[in-house]
Formats: C-alpha cells, sequence, structure tokens
C-alpha cells in the first residue's frame, strides 16, 4: 500500500491513534496540550496527513483537540520530510502487525 492509500483509507480516529502508537505516545498526547518535539512532529504529520484527506482547516483543529483553525494552518507551514517520514512508519508498522485500515 502506498502513503496516499494509506491516508484516504484510514479513518481521523484511526490515524490519530496510530500516529501516536507509532512514536510512543497516547491518544491524548496528540491531541492535548503539550508543545514538546515529540508531540508536535506527530502532531503535524497528522495535520497533513488529515489535510490530505481533504478535510478543511476548522475540522482538522476538531480532530486535533479542538485547535483555532489557525494553529493547523502554521502547523502546516512547519511540515517537512519528517512529518512524512512518521506517517510512512506508521503505515509500515500496521501492514506488519496485520492490522486492517478502515475508514
Amino acid at each position: 500500500m502506498d502513503l496516499d492509500t494509506f491516508i484516504q483509507t484510514t479513518s481521523p480516529s484511526t490515524l490519530i491513534r496510530a500516529v501516536a502508537k507509532t512514536c510512543g505516545l497516547e491518544r491524548w498526547d496528540i491531541t492535548g496540550v503539550g508543545k514538546s518535539q515529540k508531540i508536535m512532529l506527530p502532531r503535524v504529520a497528522c495535520y497533513w496527513a488529515l489535510r490530505k484527506k481533504g478535510f478543511s482547516f476548522p475540522k482538522i483543529g476538531e480532530f486535533i483537540g479542538n485547535r483555532h483553525h489557525s494553529t493547523v494552518i502554521y502547523g502546516l507551514r512547519l511540515a517537512t520530510a519528517r512529518h512524512i517520514e512518521v506517517l510512512e512508519k506508521t503505515m509500515g508498522d500496521l501492514e506488519k502487525n496485520g492490522q486492517v485500515v478502515q475508514q
């Protein structure tokens, strides 16, 4: 499965949980108020993936702890190849563990 297919076939909730697990975090770490690099990297990866799924900035903010849409826009401006690597690792972990990705 390629990254685009993974993103399009994974529900927002499952995506957030899977990214958190891959990064050694809990879902509430990503949706919470923490701002450390360990939390921000996976959080922005989720922003990027949800935007790629076609969600609006306000809707992404709702999914990620009721953040203001401008916070999501700012985070996406900072997105780098490292954020995509987080998503690719998450996808690989799910496939390796034989977990079914569902919408």
